[in-house]
């Protein structure tokens, strides 16, 4: 990761490498896959951050943050 960049637009930058830009489609089905386990990590990772609010858990929680923001923006077919 490049120290210039934010965690945010690194996950983003990944997440576009493995499922391609925002815009590409991809299937319903594989989009509600992804936004529930991204679901169930921010709530981990909330959890997580309440009792131990480490700089290191607080990456964790906007990882899975931006993972959902992305999910729920992604388009279907």
């Amino acid at each position: 990761m490049n120290k210039e960049q934010t965690v945010e637009e690194f996950i983003i930058e990944l997440l576009v490498q493995e499922h391609g830009k925002l815009r590409d489609e991809v299937s319903p089905e594989l989009r509600h896959k992804n936004l529930c386990g991204s679901l169930e990590a921010m709530t981990e990772a909330h959890a997580a951050f309440v009792d131990n609010p480490s700089f290191v858990n607080w990456n964790i929680m906007i990882t899975a943050m931006a993972t959902y923001q992305w999910w729920m923006q992604k388009k279907v077919e």
